[in-house]
C-alpha cells in the first residue's frame, strides 16, 4: 500500500484546490439539488416525538431524561441524537426547525465529504482537476430514500454522515473529520459498533502492511478508537447508572428472528433505486480503467481494496438488519449500508474517462463530458421511486400503498398535524413552568396509547407505550409482531398496566405491581409473573445506585411471557 501523498506535495500540487476537496461547479449544482429535495421531502415520523419529549422532560419541564417521571427507560436508540437535541430544545426551537436545520446541515457536510472521497479515488494529480464526475454525489443528492431521511425527527442524518466518513476513513486514515466521526459513530447506533471495530481493525492493518511500523499503525487509529471508547464506556456508565441497564430498551423490542422479512425489506431499499446496476457501471469503469492503464507515475491506482473493505463494512449492519426483520419504514435502517455502498464507486468513472478519453479529447471536452455524465446520472436517480409510491413524491405526498408490510414517508408527510406538533409553541410557557418547581410535578392521568405525538403534546399525561418503545414491561414480552416495530398483541397489556396506575390505592413506584396484586385490582398475568415483574419494577425505578443498578442490570429478565400458564395449570 502506498502511503497517501503528504500536505505539502498536496499544496505544491496545481490541481491541489481539487484534491483537497473544493468542489466545481457542476458538485455545487448537486450539493444545491440535493438540498432542495431534503427542504422538499422533509416530514416528521411519530417516533420523531418519543426523543421530542425526552427532550422537553430534560430541559423544559426538568423531571429528567424520562418519558415518564420517575420511570427511568432509555426509549431512544440513539445517545448521540437524543444529547444533540437538548442544545437546540433549550435556546427554545422548535422540534421542525431542529430536525430540518440539522438535516440541511448534515447533508451539506455530507456533500462536502463526497467530494473530498471522489478527489482521493480519482485519477492522479497530473490528470485535469475540472474532469470530475463524481458518481456518489450524483447518485446519493438526487435519491430519494437518502434525501428523504435527511428529516424526519430521527437519528438518520447523522447515520448517512457517518457512512461517508467510513469511507474516507478507508481511504484516507489522517483525515481528521472522519476520524471524530468514525469515533463517534456508536453512539449514532448502536449496530455500529460492528463496523466500527472492523474499520479501526482494517485501517491499523493496511497502515502497518504499507508502512511495517506498529507505530504508525496505532497512531492512524489512536483518534477514532480513543473517542469511540471513551464515549462508549461513559455512556455505559451512564446507562447503568440512570437506567440501570447495559441495553437500550428497544434491545429487548428486536429479540425475535425475521430474515424473510428482513430481505424483503433488503431488497425494497437496494432494488428500488437499482443500487446493483450503479454497482455493475462502476465495475465496468474499474475494468476498463485496470485494462487501460498506462505505466508508472502515471498509472492511476485503482484502490480496490479500499472499495471492497467498504462494501464489507456495510455487510454486517445488512445482515443485522435483515435478522431483525427490517422496520415498518421504507429504507431507514439501512441508511449506513447503502450509501456506504455508494461511496464504492467514488472515482470509478473518471478512472476511466482518463485512462480511455484522456488522449482523445481535450482539457474542456473531457471536463463537459464528466459534468454532464454526472448530471445525466442524478437525473436518472431523480426518477427512481419505492414500489410503495404511485405518485413522485416531487409532485406530492400521494397516497403510498403498503408493500411486504413495509411503509413509506409519505404516510405521514400526508399529515399536516405532525409537522404542526413539531412547530408547537404555545405550552413552552407551561412547560418552563412546571419546570420551576420540577418536585410539585404530577401527572393528571395515565393512559395507554401507541400515537407518540400525542403523547408528546400531552405532556401532564402519565403514558404506557402499547407498543412497548419506552414500557420495559412491554418490551420485554415475546409477542409475534404484525410488522416490523408494531406488535398490536401489547395493547391489551399496555391498558392494564394503565388501569393499575389509575386505580386511587396506586403509588408509581416500587412495590406497585405486589400492592395491586394484594389489593386485587391486578390482572392474573401480573400475578403469574410478580417476582420477574418486580426485578423489572425495581430496575425501571431505580435510585441511582451503581451497586445495585449493575446487580439489576445483570439479573433482570430479557423476557416475560404473560400468556405462560403456571406449572400444575391455573
Amino acid at each position: 500500500m502506498e502511503p497517501p501523498p503528504s500536505k505539502t506535495d498536496a499544496r505544491s500540487s496545481p490541481t491541489a484546490g481539487a484534491r483537497s476537496g473544493w468542489p466545481l461547479a457542476h458538485e455545487w449544482l448537486l450539493i444545491a439539488l440535493g438540498l432542495a429535495l431534503v427542504w422538499r421531502y422533509a416530514w416528521v415520523m411519530d417516533d420523531g416525538f418519543i426523543y421530542a419529549r425526552y427532550a422537553d422532560n430534560a430541559v423544559l419541564t426538568r423531571v429528567g431524561l424520562v418519558y415518564n417521571l420517575g420511570e427511568y427507560v432509555e426509549g431512544y436508540s440513539s445517545p448521540l441524537w437524543m444529547l444533540w437535541l437538548l442544545i437546540p430544545r433549550a435556546l427554545g426551537l422548535t422540534f421542525w426547525h431542529i430536525w430540518l436545520g440539522t438535516g440541511l446541515l448534515c447533508f451539506a457536510w455530507t456533500g462536502w465529504l463526497l467530494v473530498r472521497l471522489d478527489r482521493r479515488l480519482a485519477p492522479p494529480e497530473s490528470a485535469d482537476a475540472r474532469a470530475r464526475v463524481n458518481l456518489p454525489l450524483a447518485f446519493l443528492a438526487a435519491c430519494y430514500g437518502v434525501t428523504c431521511f435527511y428529516t424526519s425527527g430521527l437519528e438518520s442524518p447523522f447515520v448517512q454522515l457517518v457512512a461517508v466518513a467510513y469511507a474516507l476513513l478507508l481511504v484516507d486514515p489522517r483525515d481528521r473529520a472522519a476520524q471524530v466521526l468514525v469515533g463517534l459513530s456508536p453512539l449514532v447506533r448502536p449496530e455500529l459498533a460492528l463496523p466500527f471495530a472492523l474499520a479501526l481493525g482494517v485501517v491499523a492493518l493496511r497502515t502497518w502492511r504499507g508502512r511495517r511500523s506498529a507505530r504508525a499503525a496505532l497512531r492512524a487509529i489512536l483518534l477514532p478508537a480513543a473517542l469511540g471508547v471513551t464515549t462508549q464506556l461513559g455512556w455505559l456508565s451512564f446507562r447503568l447508572y440512570y437506567y440501570a441497564d447495559l441495553l437500550p430498551n428497544t434491545f429487548y423490542l428486536k429479540h425475535e428472528r425475521d430474515p424473510v422479512q428482513g430481505w424483503r425489506y433488503f431488497v425494497n431499499a437496494f432494488y428500488s433505486y437499482h443500487v446493483e446496476l450503479l454497482l455493475l457501471l462502476a465495475g465496468l469503469a474499474l475494468w476498463l480503467a485496470w485494462r487501460r492503464r498506462g505505466a508508472g507515475s502515471e498509472a492511476p491506482r485503482l484502490q480496490l481494496r479500499a472499495r471492497l473493505w467498504m462494501l464489507l463494512l456495510a455487510l454486517p449492519v445488512a445482515l443485522y438488519v435483515i435478522r431483525i426483520g427490517g422496520d415498518a419504514m421504507h429504507f431507514r435502517f439501512l441508511a449506513f449500508p447503502f450509501v456506504l455502498v455508494v461511496c464504492a464507486t467514488a472515482g470509478a468513472l473518471e478512472l476511466a474517462f482518463h485512462t480511455t478519453l484522456r488522449g482523445r479529447l481535450g482539457a474542456r471536452r473531457l471536463a463537459t463530458l464528466c459534468a454532464l455524465t454526472s448530471l445525466v446520472v442524478a437525473g436518472l436517480s431523480l426518477l427512481q421511486q419505492p414500489p410503495q409510491r404511485r405518485l413522485h413524491a416531487l409532485r406530492g405526498p400521494g397516497s403510498p400503498n403498503m408493500v411486504h408490510k413495509i411503509s413509506d414517508a409519505g404516510r405521514h408527510r400526508r399529515r399536516p398535524k405532525l409537522r404542526k406538533l413539531a412547530l408547537w409553541r404555545e405550552d413552552l410557557a407551561a412547560r418552563r413552568e412546571a419546570g420551576r418547581h420540577p418536585e410539585r410535578f404530577a401527572y393528571e392521568k395515565t393512559v395507554a396509547i401507541d400515537w407518540c405525538a400525542t403523547a408528546h403534546w400531552r405532556f401532564r399525561w402519565r403514558v404506557v407505550h402499547s407498543l412497548g418503545l419506552t414500557e420495559a414491561t412491554l418490551a420485554r414480552m415475546p409477542i409475534p409482531a404484525d410488522r416490523p416495530g408494531h406488535r398490536y398483541g401489547l395493547n391489551r397489556y399496555a391498558d392494564d398496566l394503565a388501569r393499575i396506575y389509575n386505580h386511587p390505592d396506586a403509588a408509581p413506584g416500587r412495590g406497585m405491581l405486589r400492592a395491586a396484586v394484594e389489593g386485587g385490582y391486578a390482572p392474573r398475568w401480573v400475578e403469574r409473573e410478580l417476582e420477574a415483574l418486580e426485578r423489572v419494577e425495581k430496575k425501571v425505578f431505580n435510585q441511582h445506585n451503581l451497586r445495585e443498578n449493575l446487580s439489576l442490570a445483570l439479573s433482570t429478565p430479557r423476557r416475560l411471557d404473560p400468556r405462560a400458564r403456571p406449572r400444575g395449570g391455573e
